[in-house]
């Protein structure tokens, strides 16, 4: 229900690709780019407006008047201005956009922007009316999606069940894909691993979920690090173990395939919408 809803009113914040030399001349283009999104009465109403300076490889101190012009702008409209992966030389210089005694009024900045969107989104979620998020075991989640408890009860036959302490990894970039978790409950959390620099999040995860799918069907070398950053409970399903599910239970094993597509789809749907106004 909650990521259905999320998926809907993704249009409510706007994220902006920042790349090159930032200067006077393209922050003024990006402010009236902004704008224009920002007043644009066919579209939904914007709750927030991300700035991913990710690949940000210099900024001029003459966009200083752009970026606190900006911040006005949207104040004025309730709107939230969000810095994601500000470089660290550069978080000074954009501070003086906010100089006033209420510089976190309408202003946040993060270290990446999988935690810029996921503050946003708990935001969202927690001003509308939605009931509160109630997380639910996985034999409930495989009997609702297969209207079958024995065959749910089958599938978890074939799965190993982890409780996982924060800071467990369970999945290591760089490694060969041999298996994939369903999260049951917690938090669980995807790294990107940088040589001689701290690893950057890029998705953050919680129950009725799943993560490492991707590198497990095309069986290629796992591309981030999985970790858990709460106490977790996750379910592992090895290829050796599907391997056996197909021959014993045929019928289970293309039902959790259909269920692997439909979590990946909706996961590809919920990013493209998120990120539709990518510059």
């Amino acid at each position: 229900m909650h990521d259905d809803w999320l998926s809907v009113n993704a249009g409510r914040i706007a994220i902006f690709g920042l790349q090159g030399f930032i200067f006077f001349g393209t922050a003024h283009n990006l402010l009236e780019k902004i704008m224009s999104r920002v007043t644009d009465a066919n579209l939904v109403a914007l709750d927030a407006v991300v700035l991913d300076f990710r690949h940000v490889t210099g900024i001029d101190t003459s966009v200083v008047q752009s970026f606190h012009k900006l911040l006005q702008q949207l104040r004025q409209k309730n709107i939230t201005l969000i810095f994601a992966q500000m470089p660290l030389k550069y978080q000074g210089l954009m501070h003086k956009i906010a100089p006033e005694k209420e510089a976190t009024k309408g202003f946040a900045e993060f270290a990446s922007l999988d935690e810029a969107l996921e503050w946003r989104e708990d935001y969202l979620l927690g001003n509308s009316d939605l009931p509160p998020y109630q997380s639910r075991n996985l034999l409930t989640v495989f009997t609702e999606y297969l209207k079958d408890k024995t065959k749910a009860e089958i599938l978890l036959q074939y799965l190993n069940r982890m409780e996982l302490l924060p800071g467990t990894k369970i999945i290591r970039q760089g490694e060969a894909a041999h298996d994939l978790f369903f999260i049951e409950s917690g938090r669980i959390s995807t790294y990107s691993e940088r040589e001689g620099a701290a690893p950057i999040r890029l998705e953050t995860m919680v129950d009725d979920t799943m993560v490492g799918e991707i590198g497990f069907y095309l069986g290629q070398l796992r591309t981030a690090t999985v970790m858990a950053d709460a106490p977790s409970i996750v379910y592992r399903l090895t290829t050796d173990a599907l391997a056996e599910m197909e021959k014993a239970h045929p019928v289970v094993a293309m039902e959790l395939h259909r269920l692997i597509v439909q979590k990946t789809s909706k996961r590809v749907i919920h990013v493209y919408k998120t990120v539709k106004g990518f510059m």
